[in-house]
């Protein structure tokens, strides 16, 4: 059973198509590092605002290496293992 209330539709929607949970995880946190991105213009921001959303953005890449990481330790193991 699949609990909509607790995913975003896209989201939802990725994991009802069959998508793999990391391919689904890396995707959101790319629109999400392409979301905070948009929002850096130190124009319009305070220093604070700015030191916030670049930390935001440093967690947000964080996640995405360890994530690749991750998919290629499974992929390694599968292949070591005999599980294409």
């Amino acid at each position: 059973m699949i609990t909509t209330d607790k995913l975003p539709s896209h989201l939802l929607k990725a994991v009802e198509a069959g998508g793999d949970g990391l391919d689904v995880l890396q995707g959101e946190l790319k629109n999400l590092m392409y979301e905070t991105e948009q929002q850096m213009d130190p124009l319009d921001k305070s220093p604070d605002e700015m030191l916030e959303l670049r930390g935001f953005m440093d967690a947000l890449t964080s996640m995405y290496i360890l994530s690749y990481k991750i998919q290629f330790a499974i992929e390694d193991w599968r292949k070591a293992n005999g599980n294409n």
